[in-house]
């Protein structure tokens, strides 16, 4: 019967594997949090991204549409012979039949038309946007 020995090198770990073991540590949460740092700063701007993608969505729509009226609060017009209104409904620009929401979190909104562009001013947190969504 072979006897086992309680102490020798092949039992525990010696002070370089726990050094590379801590090195390893180290090296995997600084990635970690500049990983982090990185996707929050991704995240401020989602507003402004989604302003983006649904103004972008409001001009194509109208791009097609026909018997344009714009009013200071919505506009109608029809597309396949059916007749939809953007306007604003509980804080949500929105396409009605139906609920298609472009922007979200508005506090106040105004078409206008000068020449032959459509404008649209909205409100967001204190800050009023402008731009131009049909020429």
């Amino acid at each position: 019967m072979k006897k086992r020995k309680v102490f020798g090198p092949k039992m525990g770990y010696t002070l370089i594997e726990c050094l590379i073991a801590l090195m390893i540590l180290c090296l995997a949460s600084s990635i970690y949090l500049n990983t982090m740092k990185t996707l929050k700063k991704l995240t401020i701007n989602t507003d402004r991204i989604q302003d983006i993608n649904g103004i972008h969505q409001l001009s194509l729509f109208l791009a097609l549409a026909s018997d344009m009226e714009v009013s200071s609060d919505q506009i109608s017009y029809y597309y396949k012979d059916e007749c939809f209104m953007i306007s604003l409904v509980n804080d949500k620009l929105m396409i009605q039949p139906g609920t298609n929401i472009l922007l979200l979190n508005i506090d106040m909104i105004e078409f206008y038309q000068e020449e032959d562009q459509i404008i649209l001013v909205y409100k967001r947190d204190n800050k009023e946007m402008r731009r131009v969504i049909y020429y």
